[in-house]
């Protein structure tokens, strides 16, 4: 081989491997760090600051975040749950322990909201974040570990354990107080004040000292309503021929079923009814008649017929009508079954929409 061919091989041997050298494959998994918020990492990421007669301090982490703004809430709501931790830890008061539950949802929920203010004497002290680029699968991806330190006042939780403690208090003196006053009050009346004393005391559901005063209100709410929502009904549906029955009812009853009505079937013993107006055994009568009637109208192969009637509900103590609503619907069909059951089936709709506003009204 003379040295012309001899440098031209040696030329094309280098180049071979030089391509191979400055194109060798990523490997699936591999990582590389592409930014950082520091040139270094800080030594509060490894080494956390220690605890001082005023403040605590706490480092949330989140790895593999596929945004930075996610990777840093994750990383502080990490932080939070870890003060939380060192600091019922430290002060394990009975009165604090009572209030844990609730005091963490409240505190680890406005430092979400906060969005890296302060709360409670919590603020963010510094963030460190690394920038990776991952391939996986044949793709390039890029993910962020997120490094969060907060400082936080112990006084400021301290105070704000103190002020939910009294609020705890003030919310259970005051349903208490209401309870033993609830007999003087109407039904509805009470109910409505029942509800209010519920939602007062639902932020301290998990506290020992309120569970029972929410389970005498619970019982309570029970004996009230088994006598003020009870309701006797009658429902008449009349002249149905070959008309099916049983559209009105159904769909009254499903309203009452919704608002949890104790219902007393008048139509099973009629003759009973006229003593349930004079001595009511409820605290509510209904009374739904409709009745279907054909119509000499035609329009090509359709006949037409009416679903008339009334229904009212009155108040057994007040003697006060609630409800007075006079029903008039037109149905069409091929034969005079299929009208009156489609003018029917509208009057029950009606009245049942009807009977819900109401309802609503009253409750």
């Amino acid at each position: 081989m003379d040295i012309k061919n001899y440098l031209k091989s040696y030329y094309v041997i280098f180049l071979i491997v030089s391509f191979s050298c400055s194109h060798s494959p990523i490997i699936s998994g591999s990582q590389n760090i592409v930014e950082r918020s520091h040139s270094a990492k800080p030594e509060w990421v490894t080494d956390i600051p220690g605890e001082t007669d005023v403040f605590i301090y706490s480092v949330g982490t989140r790895t593999q975040s596929p945004t930075l703004e996610g990777g840093e809430t994750d990383a502080r709501m990490e932080g939070a749950r870890k003060i939380l931790e060192r600091f019922f830890g430290l002060k394990t008061t009975i009165e604090y322990t009572k209030i844990r539950r609730t005091f963490e949802t409240d505190y680890l929920d406005k430092i979400k909201a906060t969005g890296g203010g302060e709360i409670f004497g919590t603020k963010t002290k510094s963030v460190y974040w690394e920038k990776y680029e991952n391939f996986t699968e044949n793709r390039m991806l890029y993910n962020y570990n997120v490094w969060v330190l907060l400082e936080v006042r112990k006084s400021d939780i301290e105070k704000a354990l103190e002020k939910m403690a009294k609020r705890r208090d003030e919310s259970i003196k005051a349903a208490k107080a209401g309870m033993e006053n609830i007999s003087k009050k109407s039904g509805i009346d009470a109910l409505k004040e029942i509800s209010d004393y519920e939602k007062m005391l639902s932020e301290f559901e998990n506290d020992p000292e309120v569970k029972p005063v929410l389970i005498e209100i619970e019982q309570r709410k029970r004996e009230i309503e088994a006598k003020e929502k009870s309701i006797a009904v009658l429902i008449e549906e009349k002249n149905l021929g070959e008309i099916e029955s049983g559209f009105v009812r159904n769909m009254i009853y499903d309203v009452l079923k919704k608002y949890s009505f104790h219902i007393q079937d008048v139509n099973k013993n009629q003759e009973k009814f006229p003593a349930i107006i004079d001595r009511p055994a409820a605290a509510y009568i209904l009374t739904v008649e409709v009745q279907t009637k054909s119509s000499n109208e035609l329009s090509g192969h359709f006949v037409f017929a009416y679903a008339q009637g009334r229904m009212t509900l009155l108040n057994t103590s007040s003697k006060k009508t609630l409800l007075s609503y006079n029903i008039n619907e037109k149905g069409a069909g091929n034969d005079m079954k299929r009208a009156g059951t489609a003018a029917l089936k509208i009057a029950a709709k009606t009245l049942s929409k009807k009977l819900d506003e109401a309802i609503k009204e009253i409750w």
